[in-house]
């Protein structure tokens, strides 16, 4: 959060409720949702128990997980980050009854690759930075021009992230995107709805 600050950047972080078991995770969301950054929930693609619910049981867990969400930082949250294979009628049906939007990604960090864990945090900044120039300045601009477009990047957090964020933001801003946030990417001006006014 300390380096988004530094950049002038406003993030999403999507949540894993799961996760919100200690008071270290609770207090950095209450944190993020206090810096301006958007809350969103994240269904886990590593927990088998949540990827096979029927639709019943899978439109309580939302509900629930938005409640846990709203406890932490008193609104409802209204974006859920699916990974692809959740893209079905189910989940998005769930997703509809908690009063969410789903969400993706188009370009993945890669942070989490894990076969720089040995390597000094210089060589995982520049891996996590030329994953995403390579993409702005080769693949998608040769490939889009003078289209006006969005790119929603995809980072999962790990120990060595935070020291690529200002690599990140720097290839953004030199491709000539501008980094905003997901609301606006996705045209709708609330990410939250208050407590009391849903569920």
């Amino acid at each position: 959060m300390d380096e988004l600050t530094s950049a002038n950047v406003k993030a999403t972080f999507y949540v894993d409720v799961g996760k919100l078991t200690n008071t270290y995770s609770i207090n950095a969301i209450r944190r993020a949702f206090k810096l301006g950054h958007t809350i969103g929930l994240m269904k886990t693609w590593s927990n088998n128990a949540i990827q096979y619910l029927d639709s019943n049981n899978l439109n309580l867990f939302y509900q629930s997980a938005t409640r846990v969400l709203a406890n932490v930082t008193g609104v409802y949250p209204m974006l859920a980050f699916l990974s692809s294979s959740d893209y079905n009628a189910t989940d998005l049906d769930a997703i509809k009854n908690a009063n969410m939007i789903p969400v993706g990604y188009s370009l993945d960090t890669l942070d989490w690759n894990l076969t720089l864990a040995n390597s000094s945090y210089t060589d995982q900044r520049a891996f996590v930075v030329n994953n995403v120039a390579q993409v702005l300045n080769q693949d998608f601009q040769l490939n889009v021009q003078d289209v006006s477009s969005y790119i929603t990047i995809q980072q999962d957090g790990l120990e060595w992230s935070a020291n690529a964020i200002q690599g990140i933001v720097s290839a953004i801003r030199s491709s000539n995107f501008s980094v905003i946030g997901m609301g606006e990417c996705i045209g709708v001006n609330q990410t939250y709805i208050p407590v009391g006014n849903v569920l």
